[in-house]
């Protein structure tokens, strides 16, 4: 079976996953526990997080943000919104 395309929700999520995943790396967060007292959750929170970011809250997302350094296009990403969004679209 073809796979199919992401909608722009499972983009946005994925595009989220793939921020932290990377910039966790670059900013000496090696495991997913180190990002524990970002949140201030244990870390089966966090998994749940990143498994579905849509049940994040504001303040928690905002530390996140701050803590691995997102660039806007990450941030934008996350949203629905920026480069990977526009592409193919009409451009009336």
């Amino acid at each position: 079976m073809p796979k199919l395309r992401q909608s722009k929700y499972e983009l946005a999520n994925s595009i989220f996953r793939a921020a932290v995943n990377g910039n966790r790396e670059l900013y000496g967060y090696r495991r997913k526990a180190d990002l524990c007292p970002i949140f201030g959750v244990k870390e089966e929170t966090v998994s749940k997080h990143l498994s579905n970011p849509a049940n994040i809250k504001t303040a928690d997302l905002r530390h996140i943000i701050e803590a691995l350094k997102f660039s806007d296009e990450q941030i934008l990403g996350m949203f629905g919104r920026g480069p990977m969004f526009n592409q193919g679209e009409d451009k009336r």
